[in-house]
This record gives structure tokens, sequence and C-alpha cells, in this order.
């Protein structure tokens, strides 16, 4: 469905708006994403479980480029409701993996508009859109996703500033770390999987005029695919049941990022900080 042939749906009206669609878990994208995360000995193979996370590079938004914002992604308003601005953000997430999917097979997504909220923030009106994602599958794949998305107003570039955000009492003490330095090169393959066209990943001059960034900024699902990923390693095999995690502060490209995960029991909580410690993104996992 293109956003340039629908009308605009308001806020008050988005609330329960579902869109339907499919893909199929190919091996080969399977295979693009392990190299572009630079894993080996994984193996991967047509009927494994499909690692947390990685059914982000699967089901595209596909627009022509006549109906992308001046940003680089799709305008508002022919699913998600039309916003004050396009300046979007993936603001964070919860996953409930009741029966993994797996690769090679054909999956249904049904997407549902579940919440919409505005908020005065610092740098103006906030709007809050979280979508629902049901994921399931003939052999019983099931797994429920929120992806929280906020878009803010328009308004002139202003000084870059990170947010000062204490980490919680138990993210001090990590069991395991894990020191990634994000490459142009691997940002580049990220949004190609993703077919994320978004330019704040890619266009140095628009980020810094536009968006006020100090620089390319690493996309947040590459940051919680990087958590995901310590979490494969400090679950030690266990199935991991639920993934929640919430983007705090952009890391820039060129700036190294630490992961961190401590093991409580089934709780893994993770964490991943950027320059002077500050804190990029925290999550949870049960395992």
């Amino acid at each position: 469905m293109s956003a340039s042939s629908t009308p605009p749906i308001a806020a008050s009206d988005a609330v329960g708006r579902e869109m339907r669609s499919h893909d199929v878990l190919r091996l080969v994208w399977v295979n693009a994403l392990e190299a572009t995360l630079d894993l080996s000995g994984t193996a991967l193979k047509d009927g494994d479980p499909l690692p947390i996370g990685w059914h982000w590079v699967f089901f595209h938004t596909v627009e022509p480029l006549s109906a992308l914002g001046v940003d680089g992604h799709p305008r508002p308003g022919a699913f998600l409701p039309a916003a004050p601005s396009a300046r979007r953000m993936w603001a964070g997430g919860r996953l409930q993996i009741r029966v993994p999917l797996r690769i090679g097979e054909r999956v249904e997504r049904r997407s549902t508009i579940h919440a919409v909220s505005e908020k005065a923030g610092a740098s103006g009106l906030l709007r809050l859109v979280t979508v629902r994602h049901h994921l399931s599958s003939a052999s019983g794949g099931d797994v429920v996703e929120d992806q929280d998305i906020v878009y803010r107003e328009s308004a002139p570039a202003r000084a870059f500033a990170r947010r000062s955000t204490p980490l919680p009492a138990l993210c001090h003490h990590p069991d395991v770390t894990r020191l990634i330095q994000p490459s142009a090169v691997q940002l580049f393959r990220y949004s190609a999987l993703t077919f994320n066209a978004h330019r704040i990943h890619y266009d140095a001059d628009y980020a810094r005029t536009d968006e006020g960034y100090p620089g390319i900024i690493v996309h947040g699902p590459l940051v919680a695919t990087f958590l995901l990923e310590l979490l494969r390693a400090a679950a030690n095999t266990r199935p991991v049941r639920e993934f929640s995690y919430r983007a705090l502060n952009p890391l820039i490209l060129g700036e190294t990022l630490e992961v961190c995960a401590r093991t409580d029991g089934e709780r893994v909580s993770l964490w991943a900080t950027g320059p002077g410690g500050i804190v990029i993104m925290t999550a949870e996992a049960l395992v």
C-alpha cells in the first residue's frame, strides 16, 4: 500500500488499524546478516530457529521514491498515523517468543496500531506510536513484538547533547562484555538488508545540518542486535522467552560501543554504553 495513494489517518482514528503482510525467511538473507555481523561458525541452515531480532531484515516497507519524506522514510499517514514531522526514531520495543520462527518458512505478520500518545518534550511535541506485530507460521512459529516509534516536531538543528541516564542497579557488574566499533560498511549493509533509507545512517551532511547530530548515527535495531548476540552467549543455549529494550542515546559512527550482560537466574540484564560510559541502550531478557 503506497502512502501517496491513501488518505492520511488521523491519530485519533489510527488505534486498531491493521495491516497484514507475508515474507519468506530466506536463508540467503540470514547468511547476509551473519556476514554483516561478522559472525563465524554459526552454520545456520533451513529449518533452524531464526535468531531473535533477525526478523528485522524481513518484511520491508517498499515505497516508491516519490512517497518518501526528506529524511528518506516513507511519509506517515497510510498505516502509521500522520505525525507533527517526519523526524522518526525507533525508541525501543518488546519481544515475546512463544514458539521460535524457523529459517526458510513463510511467515505472516499481522500489524496493529496498538497505542498513540503525545507529550511535550525538550525539543517540542513528541508523538509515541506503538505498533504490535504478531508473526506466525504454519509450523507453529508464534512471536509477538511491540515497536515504540517516536516522532518529534521539526525544529532548527540545535547543539547536540546526550541525556545522562544512570544504569539500573543490576547493571554494574557484568558477567560478560564485548567491545564493538561499528563501521561505515557495516551500517551500509544493515541499511540495505533492512531496506532502511533513513539518511541519518549514511548521509553525514544531512545528519549534521538537518537533524543536529555530529555525524552518522548507528541504527538502534543494530545496537539491539549486538545486545541480542551477547544474550545468546550469556543464555548458554537456554531459549530466550522475552526481550525488551529501550534506546536512550544515539551512538555516532566512529565511537566504540561496549555491550554488557549480567545473569541472575532466569533474568538477564543487558546494557550498551558509549564514550565516557554514556548509556546508549538498556535491555532485559527472560531465559
